[in-house]
């Protein structure tokens, strides 16, 4: 959007203060947080914040201010502090993709592993027991899984973001194994 002349692009859906960046004059803002989803209980400090921009424009273009919000007993309110040290800590490392990989790690590899793996194996105890039983099966998933599983993964793979999870968890899984010896 940026290079077809957008001039402020923000994403969504993190539920956590993102990034900021410019690209060819364009404002991006890589997620704002929460103001409604403030109740999520895995990780409770980061999805209780969001960010308003003000953005003010001018002859020449535009300039953007962040303000942070924090949900406090479930209403929303102005931090008083406005610490956005993270956020621009963040922003500075927007294209490193070693910073991303390991700060995406440590938020949700382990919930994305049992997300997806357990869908790509198999809802089922039984189903998965079976599975390591008789690794055969795996050759041929439309004799061993339903239907339902079948649509379930074929689901998983088709959104952009599960794609992307997807990756970071058999990236993930690599590294440690190759790391065990294994």
């Amino acid at each position: 959007m940026a290079d077809c002349g957008a001039d402020f692009v923000t994403s969504q859906h993190t539920h956590c203060i993102g990034c900021e960046e410019w690209h060819n004059g364009s404002y991006l803002l890589h997620g704002q947080g929460n103001f409604l989803f403030a109740r999520q209980k895995k990780y409770p400090n980061i999805t209780k914040e969001g960010l308003v921009s003000d953005i003010t424009i001018i002859d020449n273009g535009f300039t953007v201010k962040n303000h942070k919000v924090n949900i406090v007993n479930n209403v929303l309110q102005y931090d008083s502090a406005q610490d956005l040290s993270a956020f621009y800590e963040r922003s500075l490392h927007v294209e490193d993709t070693d910073f991303i990989v390991a700060e995406y790690e440590k938020l949700k590899v382990e919930e994305i592993m049992q997300k997806y793996l357990v869908a790509a194996k198999g809802r089922y105890p039984l189903q998965r027991i079976t599975k390591r039983l008789f690794p055969d099966s795996v050759n041929h998933p439309e004799k061993t899984f339903s239907f339902n599983q079948i649509l379930r993964n074929y689901n998983v793979l088709q959104g952009e973001r599960r794609r992307e999870d997807m990756y970071y968890v058999w990236h993930f899984i690599l590294d440690n194994y190759s790391k065990n010896g294994k």
